[in-house]
């Protein structure tokens, strides 16, 4: 008898405390993803400010400083352009969470966004992971 009560118990235990709700798992993992970027962004804002302190160092004069100052933002606009589209897809998906709606399709936004950003990274900063995103991989 002493062992049904126990089961009952565990029985008990095991279902009142239920599985944890999705919606919210996935608003901690945006809240990962937010805070991974957040983190990142102004190392790449300090890296972008040096390479252009440093082409201005390098100038003659100021239209030589012009025209360098030119190749680097030229170089750093796929950077940015896929910076903006990963913020734009975060927003997204962490108002489709908030809304309960479905969040395949926001998600799979978001990796692609993140992968495009990665695929323009600056070689010279090491990357910053998002949370288990693994990019190249299929789905």
């Amino acid at each position: 008898m002493k062992i049904f009560k126990y089961m009952f118990l565990f029985f008990c235990l095991f279902f009142l405390s239920g599985c944890p709700d999705p919606y919210q798992i996935q608003a901690q993992t945006a809240n990962s993803i937010s805070l991974a970027a957040n983190t990142s962004l102004p190392i790449l804002i300090d890296e972008y400010k040096q390479q252009g302190t440093h082409e201005i160092t390098l100038s003659k004069n100021e239209v030589d400083a012009t025209s360098r100052l030119l190749v680097v933002e030229k170089k750093w606009q796929p950077v940015w352009k896929a910076w903006e589209t990963l913020r734009v897809a975060h927003n997204a998906w962490a108002s489709i969470i908030e809304g309960k709606g479905d969040t395949i399709a926001s998600f799979l936004a978001l990796k692609d966004a993140f992968c495009g950003l990665m695929n323009v990274w600056p070689a010279e900063i090491r990357a910053i992971p998002m949370s288990g995103i693994v990019c190249g991989v299929s789905r």
